[in-house]
């Protein structure tokens, strides 16, 4: 569904350009819920605003179902890790989900419909009259994945999205993100910090890195489903992987695994 062909990125320093990322190549099946990781500032939120056509990459091409993605494409949603800044202040959750379907031809009365039973799929069935701003940090995440759920995408992309949250809030919007994939949402390519919250969501993991970053590993993760918290990361196959990618990150630090 996703192909990236080698792509490049560079920014300014000193005068010259310097890379970002270079030559990155790598596909994402239909179906199929990536997780992408790697050190600070290797450049994995700029690859996925490349994915989701919000910015142009220096070099190669990103495709979507063999159509290159030169901008947003209506069948990719991105969610962002500051959903507060995200959601619209002014307008009521429910009315953030509304406005997703703003080139629906449905009637306002099907859209306002069509958006509870979403706020309902992410646990917010009597929140929709309440604002942003009344809203704790993991309800305004909820309400940002009702909205790209709203807007019909067949593929989410996530940048880091539980990043702020507590703990039990963080471990709750994983399980849900399992249970919205395993209620028809396709594929879905979530970049984050944290290994263990990769390895528990994902089919495959992404590991990048390198002074100017390029792909560390690309690993099929074959944890069971359905998973659990506890029992999952307590697993010895998942002690087993977290190894194995840290000490790909390690490696991709230019330093040796301890």
């Amino acid at each position: 569904m996703i192909s990236i062909q080698s792509l490049g990125m560079t920014y300014p320093k000193h005068g010259s350009l310097a890379p970002v990322f270079r030559n990155l190549s790598f596909d994402v099946p239909d179906g199929q819920l990536l997780a992408i990781v790697g050190p600070s500032g290797c450049g994995k939120t700029t690859l996925l605003r490349c994915m989701a056509g919000l910015t142009r990459a220096a070099s190669g091409r990103v495709q979507y179902n063999g159509v290159p993605v030169c901008k947003p494409s209506p069948g990719m949603s991105m969610v962002f890790q500051d959903s507060a800044n995200s959601l619209f202040p002014w307008k009521t959750a429910l009315e953030n989900v509304v406005f997703a379907m703003a080139r629906s031809t449905a009637s306002p009365r099907e859209k306002r419909e069509a958006a509870q039973g979403y706020m309902e799929v992410v646990g917010l069935a009597r929140q929709g009259s309440c604002y942003p701003w009344e809203l704790s940090g993991g309800m305004q995440q909820r309400v940002a994945l009702a909205r790209a759920l709203a807007g019909g995408a067949d593929t989410l992309l996530l940048d880091e999205p539980f990043a702020s949250l507590d703990a039990q809030a963080r471990a709750g919007l994983e399980d849900l993100l399992l249970a919205m994939r395993g209620g028809g949402l396709r594929t879905i390519v979530i970049v984050t910090h944290d290994v263990d919250e990769a390895l528990y969501l994902s089919d495959r993991v992404l590991i990048l890195g390198g002074e100017a970053t390029t792909v560390q590993g690309d690993m099929l993760v074959d944890l069971p489903h359905p998973r659990h918290q506890l029992a999952t990361r307590g697993a010895p196959r998942f002690s087993e992987f977290r190894v194995a990618v840290h000490r790909l990150l390690a490696h991709g630090a230019g330093r040796e695994a301890e």
